[in-house]
């Protein structure tokens, strides 16, 4: 039975006021959800096992992406941003080790669970004061 957890179907409250990002965050956060669907397949089938393969992929390259347009806007707290975005990278590796690439369906409920709470977690966290940075060096008016 899945515990309750935050839905990461797309909330507005996550913009970041930079179109970019934020078409990112959405487009991990609908993967997400196309893979709690599949997660509810028994048995769980190979595509969502490639699915969250990809997921990691592209959590990977979004924050490769985002600390780029944090250096540029001269973002104050980079260096803590990269060191979390690094933290959470280090837990996607240890579920691929552990659990994707065995192919471990016990585990995987609790995988998905684990990778909502750790997005949803940096989007309402770390991500959130990315807008307000913006809004305090570029007040609008």
């Amino acid at each position: 039975m899945r515990k309750n957890v935050q839905d990461i179907a797309w909330a507005n409250k996550w913009n970041t006021d930079i179109s970019s990002l934020d078409l990112q965050h959405k487009n991990l956060a609908s993967t997400v959800e196309s893979l709690k669907v599949l997660e509810r397949v028994v048995p769980i089938p190979d595509s969502a096992y490639d699915i969250f393969l990809n997921i990691i992929s592209d959590v990977r390259s979004h924050f490769s992406y985002e600390e780029k347009i944090l250096l540029n806007i001269g973002y104050n707290e980079l260096d803590h941003h990269i060191k979390v975005h690094q933290d959470i990278l280090d837990k996607l590796i240890e579920i691929q080790e552990t659990i994707l690439i065995p192919k471990d369906d016990a585990a995987m409920p609790d995988a998905i669970i684990l990778l909502e709470e750790t997005i949803a977690g940096h989007l309402s966290g770390e991500d959130s004061k990315i807008k307000k940075y913006i809004h305090r060096v570029n007040p609008i008016d």
